[in-house]
């Protein structure tokens, strides 16, 4: 699995954002970006020196249940993507969390993903621009979400391959998919899918269980994320 604490001796940061919209300053300090940095060179973004591509362009990230910084995480990894200014980079709320994207760059959560799969909006008309260079965010939208399976994966096949034709890089915020949502759907039609998980929170069980229901629905696991941790490493996660 892919471990940012492993690639430069960083964690993930825990739940609070920290950007700066401030001139000629980056986005993300400097301590915060490292790990993030570092698990797209793991991933090859955005190809590497022989003319390989990246091993993803669309990316998930999700969990093993609520509250574990999902939503933080998938911000600074494409605020982090952006700021290497190697293509447009977009950010889509697919989880509808208490802490939505849009209010998080200061933006407007509908028209959004739900409208455009629903086809009640434009996909132009719902993709905002964010104060930070090269990085466009998809809001959540004004649909009523439903809970568990139900709607058909196909309006979300066609729009994932729009939008991998306009941006280099696309990064989701999944639900968690540990509680058996929507994200198990969703992210079989990614290019791979990032687990975060809370160091002092989740159990070995728990994250492979996760890991199993991913890839029963297909999906392609990249590694995980380990956020907010205090102490050392859990030995279960060294050992991954």
């Amino acid at each position: 699995m892919v471990d940012t604490t492993r690639a430069e001796s960083a964690d993930a940061p825990n739940d609070a954002l920290a950007v700066d919209n401030g001139p000629r300053r980056s986005a993300v300090a400097p301590d915060i970006a490292k790990p993030f940095r570092a698990l797209l060179r793991r991933l090859s973004w955005p190809g590497d020196a022989n003319g390989n591509a990246a091993l993803a362009s669309t990316i998930g990230v999700t969990s093993c249940r609520a509250r574990e910084g999902v939503t933080t995480c998938a911000a600074q990894l494409a605020l982090v993507a952006a700021e290497t200014r190697q293509g447009d980079v977009l950010l889509v709320d697919a989880s509808g969390s208490a802490t939505a994207l849009h209010e998080l760059f200061g933006g407007h959560a509908q028209p959004g993903l739900t409208d455009v799969l629903a086809d009640l909006g434009g996909l132009d008309e719902a993709i905002q621009r964010t104060p930070f260079e090269n990085l466009d965010l998809l809001p959540i939208g004004s649909r009523p979400r439903r809970r568990g399976g139900g709607d058909s994966t196909e309006p979300a096949v066609e729009l994932t391959r729009r939008l991998t034709n306009d941006y280099a890089l696309v990064v989701v915020d999944l639900p968690p998919a540990g509680e058996r949502s929507r994200a198990l759907r969703l992210s079989g039609i990614l290019d791979g899918v990032l687990l975060v998980i809370a160091a002092e929170e989740v159990q070995f069980e728990m994250a492979r269980r996760t890991i199993e229901m991913l890839r029963k629905c297909d999906a392609h696991v990249l590694g995980a994320i380990l956020n907010k941790r205090r102490r050392d490493v859990p030995r279960w996660v060294k050992a991954s």
